[in-house]
């Protein structure tokens, strides 16, 4: 089924099921269970597999989980797929967190993340700026494929769901609607 018939779909189910009297959702939103503001240790205590390392731009430290791991398959599947998981930490606290994975999957990914958080809405601007797109960086800003760039946002935490067409992976995000604007006076500062 082509994606915007299954996100029509599901726009369509959830509608029904808001105007039939069930509870709007509107559980935390996390990635793999894993919350936004954590602290580095813990999040090892959760997950002491991962390798962590100092970082210069994109945050103070962070950690990574390959997705043939111990550590990716103890954070699970993402659409039934394996995946590499990426966490980013500013002040000793979790502001954003990746998981890459097939491009396969992202269908069934939404469709986990819809259950569970409603439908995602096209990704909007967040804090005022448009956040840069994580495709940007593996597929280049002058791509002319197609995207997919879906978001759920509950108060100044967004889970981000992006999909280049033709290529072979794809991003879920959490971050706080704050972080790119840290990353944006952090790389001002480091500028010549």
């Amino acid at each position: 089924m082509p994606l915007k018939r299954f996100l029509l779909l599901l726009s369509l189910l959830t509608q029904a099921a808001v105007s039939l009297g069930a509870e709007p959702l509107t559980d935390p939103l996390t990635l793999q269970g894993i919350p936004l503001g954590l602290s580095e240790r813990e999040l090892l205590e959760r997950q002491p597999e991962l390798s962590c390392k100092n970082s210069i731009i994109w945050s103070d430290r962070l950690c990574q989980a390959s997705s043939t791991s111990t550590a990716a398959a103890h954070l699970g599947l993402i659409g039934g797929e394996a995946a590499s998981y990426t966490f980013y930490f500013f002040a000793d606290r979790l502001s954003m967190m990746t998981a890459q994975f097939p491009s396969t999957a992202f269908a069934a990914a939404l469709a986990e993340f819809t259950a569970r958080y409603g439908p995602p809405a096209p990704a909007a601007k967040n804090g005022g700026e448009q956040a840069p797109s994580l495709l940007d960086s593996f597929v280049g800003s002058d791509r002319k494929a197609a995207n997919t760039h879906l978001e759920w946002d509950r108060s100044g935490t967004l889970l981000q769901a992006e999909k280049a067409d033709g290529s072979d992976h794809a991003k879920m995000r959490l971050v706080t609607a704050t972080y790119f604007a840290a990353v944006q006076r952090r790389q001002r500062a480091r500028a010549p």
